[in-house]
C-alpha cells in the first residue's frame, strides 16, 4: 500500500486506533471532540492551547510538526499497528462517558468560542503555593485516570480518598492564588484553565459540600474568595463546569443555565454535612428501620433504585425536605443507586447505623461522601 493511500486513510481512521504513544493522549484527543487527527492537527498551536492542558498540548503541536514536515510519512507511523487491541482501547475511551450528557464537541469552528484570550500570564508565579498546586494536579490527574479505568460514571468526591489529610492544604493553595491575583482575579482563572483543571474540580467540588448551608452555596462559597464582581464569579463557574465535562463527567440541569452550576458543584461535592443531616436523620434511618421490620422490600432488603425512588417520591413520608429532594431529583439514578447495592438488617443497616451517628458527631462531612449510594463500579 502507498504512502499516499496511507495518508487518505489517515483522514477516515478514527483517533482511537492510531498509534500516538500512549492511550491516554488518544482519549484526550477523543474527549475533545476530534473523531480524526488532521483536523486537530490544522488546527493553529494558539487553538491547541487553549482546548488541551499545557502537557497535552504540547505532545499534539510535536505530532503537528511531525505531520507539517512530512505528511506522508507521518500517516505511514501513526497507522502501525498497535499492541493494544482496538476495541479493548474504545471501550476504555467510552467508559466515563455519562450516557445523559453529552461531552460537548471542540473543532477548529468553535475553537474561537474560549473563556480567556490568553494575554495575561502563561505561567504559575514563582511562589511556594504554585508547588503546591502542580504537585496536587499531577496527583488529581492521576487519580481522575485512575477512576475512568474503574467506573461508568465518576464522580469528583471519588478523589477525595486520594487526599485524605491534603484537602485543606489544597485549598488553601487556591485561595493563596487568589489572593496573589486579588486584583486580577481573571488572571488566577486563565492559570487555572491552563495549568490546575483537575485540582481546580476538586476544590470548588470540596469546598461546595463545605460550605453549603440552608440553601446557601455560591454567598459562602465566595466570601473568603476576592472575587466580588458577578461576572468573573461567573466564570469561575463556568470554568469548572468546563472542565467537568471536558473529561466526559455528569453534569446536572443542564438545561437551566443559573442551577447547571448549583446543581453540578453540590452533586460532585457528595453533598453537604447540612443536607446529609435531613437525609440520613429523615429519611435514610427511618426507611431503613422499616426495611428491617420487614415493611418494606423482600426479606429486610431493598435495592438502591427501589430506596431512591421511595425517597424521591415527595408523597412518601420518607421525602427529604424540599432542598434536598430537589438535588436528589436531578441526579440520575446510575450516578447514586447502583442496583447491585442493598440494605439488609445485617450488614448495610448496622453499618448505615453508625455512619449515621458519625454524622451526628460532626464527623462525617470528609469521610463520607454517598455511602451506599456511590457511583456504579464497572463489572
Amino acid at each position: 500500500m502507498s504512502n499516499q493511500s496511507n495518508f487518505e486513510r489517515l483522514k477516515t481512521t478514527p483517533v482511537t486506533e492510531l498509534n500516538l504513544g500512549s492511550a491516554s493522549i488518544r482519549r484526550v484527543i477523543k474527549h475533545a471532540g476530534f473523531d480524526t487527527l488532521p483536523k486537530l492537527l490544522n488546527l493553529s498551536e494558539k487553538d491547541i492551547d487553549a482546548l488541551f492542558e499545557w502537557r497535552d498540548a504540547d505532545v499534539i503541536i510535536e505530532l503537528q510538526a511531525r505531520y507539517r514536515a512530512n505528511p506522508e510519512d507521518f500517516a505511514s507511523s501513526v497507522l502501525q499497528k498497535r499492541e493494544i487491541d482496538a476495541e479493548a482501547v474504545d471501550e476504555t475511551l467510552s467508559k466515563a462517558k455519562a450516557s445523559y450528557v453529552a461531552p460537548r464537541k471542540f473543532s477548529a469552528s468553535n475553537a474561537g468560542s474560549l473563556l480567556f484570550a490568553h494575554d495575561g500570564p502563561t505561567s504559575l508565579p514563582s511562589m511556594p503555593f504554585s508547588d503546591a498546586l502542580r504537585g496536587f494536579e499531577k496527583r488529581a490527574r492521576e487519580a481522575f485516570d485512575d477512576l475512568d479505568d474503574r467506573f461508568d460514571d465518576v464522580m469528583v468526591y471519588q478523589t477525595f480518598e486520594e487526599f485524605p489529610t491534603d484537602l485543606d492544604e489544597l485549598s488553601d493553595a487556591f485561595l493563596q492564588l487568589f489572593n496573589y491575583y486579588s486584583g486580577q482575579p481573571r488572571s488566577a482563572l486563565a492559570l487555572i484553565d491552563r495549568h490546575l483543571r483537575n485540582a481546580f474540580a476538586i476544590f470548588v467540588a470540596d469546598r461546595a459540600r463545605n460550605v453549603y448551608s440552608e440553601g446557601n452555596l455560591w454567598g459562602n462559597f465566595f466570601a473568603e474568595l476576592p472575587i466580588s464582581d458577578s461576572n468573573v464569579q461567573g466564570l469561575f463557574k463556568r470554568v469548572f463546569a468546563d472542565h467537568i465535562e471536558r473529561r466526559g463527567m455528569p453534569l446536572y440541569a443542564r438545561d437551566e443555565e443559573v442551577n447547571c452550576y448549583y446543581y453540578t458543584a453540590l452533586l460532585h461535592g457528595g453533598l453537604s454535612a447540612d443536607l446529609w443531616s435531613n437525609l440520613w436523620e429523615k429519611c435514610i434511618l427511618p426507611l431503613a428501620n422499616e426495611i428491617a421490620a420487614g415493611h418494606y422490600g423482600f426479606g429486610g432488603e431493598m435495592d438502591g433504585h427501589s430506596i431512591l425512588k421511595e425517597l424521591k417520591n415527595p408523597e412518601s413520608r420518607f421525602a427529604p425536605k424540599k432542598a434536598v429532594l430537589n438535588i436528589l431529583e436531578k441526579a440520575p439514578d446510575s450516578t447514586i443507586a447502583p442496583p447491585t447495592i442493598f440494605l439488609s438488617r445485617f450488614d448495610c443497616f448496622n453499618r448505615i447505623i453508625q455512619n449515621a451517628m458519625q454524622l451526628l458527631a460532626g464527623q462525617v462531612c470528609r469521610h463520607v461522601p454517598w455511602g451506599v449510594f456511590g457511583p456504579r463500579k464497572r463489572d
